[in-house]
């Protein structure tokens, strides 16, 4: 299984070097919203199975990665491009 966490953080730190491009196209802020939204569903149905297998400490560490995306979108002002992203992805 891909981790989309590690994809993003990669993502995230080429972008915050300047080195992101997509198809020969410097990447923009709102580019990285993809993947942070496909990261924040994959550590949510982890955190949900962790519970339920009654690894704790294993969900906490989840939650925590959870709340790195949540303040890079914050810091980004992507807030309504996070969760307009986060609406199409559930609906599939």
């Amino acid at each position: 299984m891909r981790n989309e966490f590690a994809l993003f953080q990669s993502q995230l730190f080429s972008h915050n070097n300047g080195a992101l491009y997509f198809n020969g196209v410097k990447a923009t802020d709102l580019d990285v919203v993809p993947q942070a939204v496909k990261a924040w569903v994959q550590l949510h149905a982890q955190i949900s199975n962790a519970q339920e297998r009654n690894q704790h400490a294993y969900a906490t560490r989840l939650i925590e990665d959870t709340q790195v995306i949540q303040n890079t979108i914050l810091n980004m002002n992507l807030q309504d491009a996070f969760n307009a992203g986060l609406r199409i992805f559930l609906r599939g």
